[in-house]
């Protein structure tokens, strides 16, 4: 529904079976260029009532090249409730690149536990059609619970045209977790892919992929080489327990 020349309301009921909602929206043009909305949304699974409710700002800038903007949030869930609130910038960059910070603040509380996670987020992204796309997102991410834990995460992925047939595929994914409480970096985890893809453009007879992956995991704050033949390729953590006649070489085998 219109409800002026600078507003809308938006009013909605999902059902299933074992679940509904109603949600309701509201977006007010304050002024040309900044837009204010909010939403209130109550969902019922398996007859648990939740709540959670949105009220934020866009506002652009420099001309329609860029947009700022801020988001309050707050959910309950039972004796949880979760207050959000997170402020960013969106800008193009070029004809071709786009480039997306957020910063957000993530408070749970409940009758036993009262934690805090803040986090920044750069997000970079580059297209070109039919010659390359590149996206790359870096994450620091800093967890207040039991123990304080600080967490990087970076991740991309690459399509390069090489011709109209052939394409070169990358990815990556790369990410620690650092224990401040008991200093020591609790987890590690790296991940590459590169490959080939061959789409003829001629037929759509013959699809072909061939990619590589390197995997890296690592828990206690150690990297554990334990491949038999090469320090590469994916290892196995999920093995059994020896029996009283094997030795561990032997499980590992």
């Amino acid at each position: 529904t219109k409800t002026t020349d600078k507003g809308t309301m938006d009013l909605s009921r999902e059902m299933g079976d074992k679940d509904n909602a109603t949600i309701y929206t509201e977006t007010t043009e304050v002024r040309p260029g900044l837009t204010k909305y909010s939403q209130t949304a109550t969902r019922e699974v398996d007859g648990k009532k939740t709540m959670a409710t949105t009220e934020g700002m866009k506002a652009k800038i420099l001309g329609d090249r860029g947009t700022l903007y801020k988001e309050e949030g707050f959910a309950r869930d039972g004796d949880v409730t979760r207050r959000d609130n997170r402020a960013g910038m969106g800008l193009k960059i070029g004809d071709k690149g786009l480039a997306d910070f957020t910063y957000q603040r993530l408070q749970d509380q409940s009758t036993d536990t009262d934690t805090m996670t803040q986090a920044a987020k750069l997000a970079l992204q580059y297209y070109d059609f039919n010659k390359i796309k590149a996206f790359n997102e870096f994450e620091w991410r800093v967890e207040d619970k039991a123990e304080d834990l600080h967490q990087f995460f970076s991740s991309g992925n690459l399509e390069l045209k090489l011709n109209p047939s052939w394409t070169l595929i990358g990815r990556y994914e790369w990410s620690f977790t650092d224990n401040v409480t008991t200093n020591v970096q609790s987890a590690a985890f790296s991940e590459i892919q590169t490959g080939f893809a061959y789409r003829p453009v001629d037929n759509d007879k013959f699809n072909a992929l061939a990619e590589y992956k390197f995997l890296s995991d690592a828990v206690g704050g150690s990297f554990f080489n334990i491949s038999l033949s090469s320090p590469h390729h994916i290892n196995p953590f999920d093995l059994p327990s020896p029996r009283e006649d094997e030795k561990p070489a032997d499980v590992l085998r």
